[in-house]
């Protein structure tokens, strides 16, 4: 059994529950869907010898590494939508 995206209906769930609407919450989940895709890839890698299988919420070197790699996938998709 594998891990999926977590479901649209807590992350709006968790957004009200801390006062987020409208544009607010939609802009707050399209956040935490890029962060979960990105952790949710992590995972489905080959794992390489040097990087965790999984990241806790804890851990906080970990949590900059998933950040990392978002910034990295964004900096490449816009050289290539720029070209």
């Amino acid at each position: 059994m594998s891990l999926g995206p977590i479901p649209r209906s807590s992350i709006l769930n968790y957004a009200a529950e801390h006062g987020l609407l409208g544009d607010a919450a939609e802009h707050f989940e399209n956040i935490i869907r890029d962060i979960d895709s990105e952790y949710l890839s992590m995972l489905n890698a080959k794992p390489e010898p040097e990087q965790a299988a999984l990241v806790k919420a804890t851990d906080i070197e970990g949590s900059k590494r998933v950040i990392e790699r978002m910034k990295l996938r964004a900096a490449s998709a816009t050289k290539r939508h720029s070209k």
